[in-house]
């Protein structure tokens, strides 16, 4: 699968920083994974998942690689126009409070960027 030069979708985004990632920090990528929130689904699959711990809010991406003094990253992943639900909001909030980095990204070039920095111990803390 060839990597998107320009993705717009939150799909697209995923998609190619996941390539990225797994191409440029294999090692890395290996504790890295994505949680699949989003989409339709049936009453019994949503009572389902929610009894086996689906947890509202969740960001796309969890980083389990302690780097730049923080205990991972969490990513979430935004087309231009996108919008935080107040769940992902709170989620975001307790994980950064809980000494993880988080980050919203809209587009390829930030989230390349940014994932360098924090996975090379480069970013300035705040």
């Amino acid at each position: 699968m060839a990597i998107i030069l320009s993705p717009t979708t939150e799909r697209q985004l995923t998609e190619a920083w996941w390539q990225w990632l797994r191409y440029k920090f294999p090692d890395v990528s290996k504790g890295t994974f994505h949680v699949p929130n989003e989409g339709k689904r049936s009453a019994v699959s949503c009572r389902i998942l929610k009894n086996s711990g689906m947890v509202k809010g969740v960001a796309d991406f969890i980083m389990l690689w302690p780097a730049s003094s923080y205990n991972g990253a969490v990513f979430e992943f935004k087309s231009i126009t996108g919008r935080l639900s107040p769940e992902q909001k709170l989620f975001l909030a307790h994980v950064k409070s809980c000494n993880y980095y988080t980050q919203v990204f809209r587009d390829i070039d930030t989230a390349i960027n940014i994932t360098s920095q924090y996975i090379l111990d480069e970013l300035t803390r705040c």
